[in-house]
């Protein structure tokens, strides 16, 4: 990017194209018969709100985000598939949840 240029420009670039770019990734996806139209569309999404969160200078927030997100869908699964499984780590992220919040409260006492 050019020092010229400000930010917003390729922003707004961005945006009225980002539907575009997503709507021909999965249309090549379809086209070329690519076996796994679940993963196409989930990478083609990741894909474009990568280069959006990029773009905005909100990467950390993103990825932080997409990794509570796949720790939701992964729990979730494990729960459906392993019940014994899934309420223990429930139960042991519960704990650090509730140690944490201790700490914090602890530290803001002093």
């Amino acid at each position: 990017m050019s020092p010229a240029r400000p930010p917003g420009l390729l922003l707004r670039f961005w945006t009225e194209i980002s539907l575009s770019v997503l709507l021909a990734l999965l249309g090549l996806a379809m086209l070329f018969d690519y076996s796994s139209l679940w993963s196409a569309t989930i990478t083609a999404i990741l894909i474009v709100t990568t280069v959006e969160a990029v773009l905005r200078r909100q990467l950390p927030i993103f990825i932080l985000s997409l990794a509570v997100l796949t720790t939701i869908v992964v729990l979730v699964i494990i729960l459906f598939t392993n019940l014994r499984v899934g309420v223990g780590i429930l139960a042991v992220l519960a704990a650090l949840v509730i140690l944490v919040a201790n700490i914090r409260a602890n530290v803001g006492r002093r």
